[in-house]
């Protein structure tokens, strides 16, 4: 009999400042063959026994890991601000975050954030994957597949009288002030009318001057000394008496969404894919002839399993623990692994085929 279920759809939960991981046991799963801890002699069977073509996918939802500066409250879905240091929120731009770890294949959420600074720069997402067969690892990269909302909706008050918005009416850009009459002397740098500048600009943020409904970015912040900011390169033309706009305050709504990421490999062609909600995105050939071929140990995912937290070995650390373990930040909903591979993924869907699976894991659950 089928139970028809409705409510909100559960998953594996890594919140933030998690430290955790999922072992697939390689010992519960593969007998000792010779009952003397040398996985040389052993019989491996299913993930680790099977050598070929392989299909990854699964389904998750990453959280917010860069921090705001105020508008981060209590939520396990996003890092909250401390003063604009990575190092305090025990992550970083660039960080990799563990969907799947072994020795031959690695998968991870790549943060690519441009800057490193949290201002406005909610963690935007590429999938990194690593193959290797014998010495030799291919390391593939996507670009950005997971952003932030960079439109937010008008409200009267401020947004239509002081901010910018395109042609559907959509919040893009806010005004950050009005430059005075020589405020620009047509270098790199310009005079703020706000002492110190710092208390108005944020380093790395890029800015913006407008014309109409469109607008034309004059750089990034690269200093900030006393009133003068220096941008990365010269402006076009006069800043003198021009209004200058920001971003408009972006949003990470990933949080509450879910995405299908996958890999495949071709063993006999050598081709290796990422997939992004049913679409190949990046492709590159893995260069040496061997095998592809788990190796005989555990398998994590969430984490890499190096598993260092504060005092181990009665140490306490104000180490990056977050970056050593590779701690992925998020929802992990199912996890496929099978042997073959496919021609299409369907997009939100993980479609295994009984007889092809080696991994299967439905972390779901539903409210009954």
């Amino acid at each position: 009999m089928q139970v028809v279920t409705i409510g909100k759809k559960q998953g594996l939960v890594f919140p933030i400042f998690a430290n955790g991981c999922v072992k697939i046991d390689y010992e519960d799963n593969v007998p000792d063959r010779e009952n003397d801890d040398d996985t040389s002699n052993d019989v491996p069977y299913g993930i680790w026994g099977h050598k070929g073509s392989f299909c990854f996918d699964a389904i998750i939802t990453p959280y917010e890991t860069n921090g705001s500066p105020s508008d981060i409250v209590n939520t396990k879905k996003a890092i909250p601000d401390s003063g604009g240091s990575f190092t305090q929120r025990n992550y970083a731009t660039n960080h990799e975050a563990t969907i799947f770890h072994s020795t031959k294949l690695k998968i991870y959420l790549d943060n690519n954030s441009a800057t490193t600074d949290n201002y406005n720069n909610p963690a935007a997402y590429g999938i990194k994957v690593e193959l290797t067969t014998a010495s030799t690892t291919t390391t593939l990269i996507s670009d950005t597949l997971i952003f932030p909302s960079v439109s937010q909706p008008l409200t009267y008050s401020a947004d239509i009288l002081t901010g910018g918005f395109n042609n559907q009416g959509r919040l893009t850009h806010t005004k950050t002030e009005t430059l005075g009459g020589s405020a620009h002397g047509g270098s790199t740098t310009f005079t703020s009318g706000t002492s110190p500048a710092s208390n108005l600009y944020y380093s790395g943020e890029e800015l913006f001057i407008r014309d109409g409904f469109n607008f034309t970015s004059i750089g990034t912040v690269t200093n900030l000394s006393g009133t003068t900011v220096t941008l990365s390169g010269t402006p076009s033309s006069s800043l003198n008496s021009t209004i200058i706009y920001r971003e408009a305050p972006k949003e990470a709504t990933y949080v509450d969404n879910t995405y299908h990421i996958g890999v495949r490999f071709d063993n006999k062609t050598k081709k290796l894919d990422i997939l992004f909600n049913g679409r190949v995105v990046k492709t590159t050939t893995h260069t040496e002839d061997t095998d592809f071929q788990l190796d005989a140990e555990d398998l994590f995912l969430g984490a890499n399993g190096t598993n260092q937290y504060n005092g181990k070995g009665g140490a306490v650390s104000s180490a990056n623990l977050a970056s050593t373990n590779k701690q992925f930040y998020g929802v992990l909903h199912e996890v496929n692994y099978s042997k073959g591979i496919k021609s299409a993924f369907e997009m939100g869907i993980l479609e295994p085929i009984y007889q092809d699976s080696l991994l299967f894991l439905n972390f779901e659950e539903v409210d009954m």
